[in-house]
């Protein structure tokens, strides 16, 4: 079976063909912006938010965090549900200052700080697509993802409804610089072929926990 992939006239796109490579685009650039989307929330858990509060705050010495942390979780469940990016960008400092005896500001700066940095440690990893056709003659798809026709489409040839890298440039594993990342660099396997998959849209869609 043929398989298409509609290309606009970009540097991007020349680079692709000049390397024999594929790009994969991230969540933020698909159309949809609910495209990879992880469906995680932080329930109002006042439990589960102090033992998250406890995790974070573990390698803070020489102060008992303990009272705050469990005044904190209780202003933290009644604010919940939360999504991974609202819990990024919820105002921990202000929170602190507001339980009883609370710790002077630039003490609750650091230890908003160091909720931030844990929760987004453990942020689901980001998605990456990329999308082909099953038709080339599609006038709505020309435009849309080929610079208004000024683009070019891709023919590739699915092997038992695979594609396959070319053996003569195949990549066995791709690294990446993670300078804010648990090492200064990542790597991941590649492997020999990808299976194309049809797209299917859910009408329901099951949450996860954030906690864990």
């Amino acid at each position: 079976m043929l398989y298409y992939r509609y290309r606009p006239a970009s540097e991007l796109s020349i680079k692709e063909l000049l390397y024999d490579e594929i790009y994969f685009a991230s969540t933020t650039e698909c159309n949809d912006p609910y495209d990879g989307r992880p469906f995680y929330f932080f329930e109002a858990d006042p439990d589960k938010w102090f033992r998250l509060l406890e995790c974070a705050w573990s390698h803070v010495k020489g102060i008992n965090y303990l009272e705050w942390a469990k005044s904190l979780a209780i202003i933290l469940a009644g604010t919940s549900p939360l999504t991974f990016s609202q819990a990024l960008n919820f105002d921990y400092r202000d929170a602190l200052l507001k339980v009883q005896n609370p710790p002077d500001i630039l003490f609750a700066t650091g230890l908003s700080d160091l909720i931030k940095q844990y929760i987004d440690l453990y942020k689901p990893e980001e998605s990456y697509f990329a999308s082909f056709s099953k038709t080339c003659n599609n006038l709505l798809m020309w435009s849309h993802y080929a610079s208004m026709y000024q683009g070019y489409c891709l023919i590739f040839r699915s092997i038992s409804g695979e594609l396959r890298q070319c053996p003569q440039h195949m990549k066995e594993t791709i690294n990446r610089k993670t300078e804010h990342g648990l090492a200064p660099s990542m790597g991941w396997n590649l492997p020999k072929s990808f299976i194309f998959e049809d797209i299917s849209y859910n009408k329901n869609v099951s949450v996860g926990d954030a906690f864990w």
